[in-house]
């Protein structure tokens, strides 16, 4: 549903999507499609809705798929949650921040 609404009506997928994210831990099932359809939206307005989650208190399978996105994305607002996150008590959230760091550049 999330890619059809992307595909038909990028605004208004725009604006469901930053309601997703704003409660990544009631919306946990969504995150994943949700992010995939921010991720191909693109643009800063998506990368800052990322931002958000990778900058709050996401569970780790909310943060893993936030920033590959972000990494994939090379958003310079990653840099600030993600330089928090490689401190993350979850190595693989740890890495996946890294990881965006190094694509940002």
């Amino acid at each position: 549903m999330l890619r059809s609404l992307a595909r038909s009506k990028p605004d208004a997928a725009a604006g469901f999507i930053r309601g997703i994210l704003r409660d990544p831990a009631k919306n946990a099932a969504l995150i994943p499609d949700t992010v995939a359809v921010a991720e191909k939206i693109g643009g800063p307005e998506m990368a800052e809705a990322l931002v958000g989650v990778a900058g709050g208190d996401a569970a780790p399978q909310s943060l893993l798929p936030v920033l590959e996105a972000l990494a994939r994305m090379k958003a310079p607002a990653a840099v600030a949650p993600a330089s928090k996150l490689v401190r993350h008590e979850d190595p693989k959230v740890a890495l996946a921040a890294v990881n965006a760091l190094a694509a940002v550049g």
